[in-house]
């Protein structure tokens, strides 16, 4: 968390699991609404720092989307549980891929999604 506060992160160590490690961590240390713009300003952060470095950018789609999910996972665990642990039991958020059950690649694709949120269009936020 100190690397990535700090924009001292590696970038090849800004992987999908990475962000959610990190945004686990202030999810459950803050709850999510105080946790969604530490989460938010931290990756705009690290991304600028290594813009010549990122393939696609901020997406606030995107974002929104794996805080919505992961706080949902969040609270369905005992209180006390590892990120192994909460991995363990919700494997299917390190699958890059599990999004596309929400969105279509016509959504994520558009410019405006990734300065706005976008509904999912393939199946409901629950």
């Amino acid at each position: 968390m100190q690397a990535f506060e700090s924009t001292s992160m590696p970038f090849e160590l800004w992987t999908h699991e990475a962000h959610l490690r990190m945004a686990w961590n202030y999810i459950t240390q803050h709850g999510q609404q105080d946790a969604t713009p530490l989460i938010k300003q931290g990756i705009l952060r690290l991304n600028e720092k290594n813009k010549d470095k990122i393939k696609y950018g901020y997406s606030e789609t995107i974002t929104m989307f794996y805080i919505h999910v992961l706080t949902k996972a969040i609270l369905s665990m005992p209180s006390e549980h590892s990120f192994e642990d909460f991995l363990k039991c919700h494997k299917y958020l390190t699958d890059s891929s599990f999004i596309a059950q929400y969105y279509s690649s016509k959504v994520l694709e558009n410019p405006e999604s990734k300065v706005r949120f976008f509904e999912p269009d393939r199946a409901a936020l629950t």
